[in-house]
């Protein structure tokens, strides 16, 4: 395997776990927090899948849908990068404990 696709795998986990972390019973989140770290969860898994896939070459693509795939992609970390950020300046991220 080659380290790109390493790194599709440690995204592929980091967004599991990132899924699962405001599920802890011993802090509280916001709903919003909750609903955030959920679409950070989904859509990291499906980039880091696609992006897997994608490099595996598990699909041929012609050109034009190269190109969509590629675009979609890099809407996708974008939307995965603004989620986080706006975790991270909200101070949402660790919660507050009971």
């Amino acid at each position: 395997m080659t380290s790109s696709a390493i790194i599709n795998c440690i995204i592929i986990i980091g967004s599991i776990i990132l899924g699962c972390h405001p599920l802890d019973r011993k802090r509280v989140f916001a709903q919003w927090v909750k609903i955030t770290s959920g679409i950070i969860s989904i859509l990291g898994i499906c980039i880091g899948v696609i992006q897997l896939a994608d490099e595996l070459r598990w699909f041929a693509l012609a050109a034009d849908n190269s190109r969509i795939l590629h675009d979609f992609l890099s809407f996708g970390r974008g939307l995965l990068l603004g989620c986080l950020i706006t975790l991270a300046i909200s101070g949402q991220w660790t919660g507050l404990k009971k």
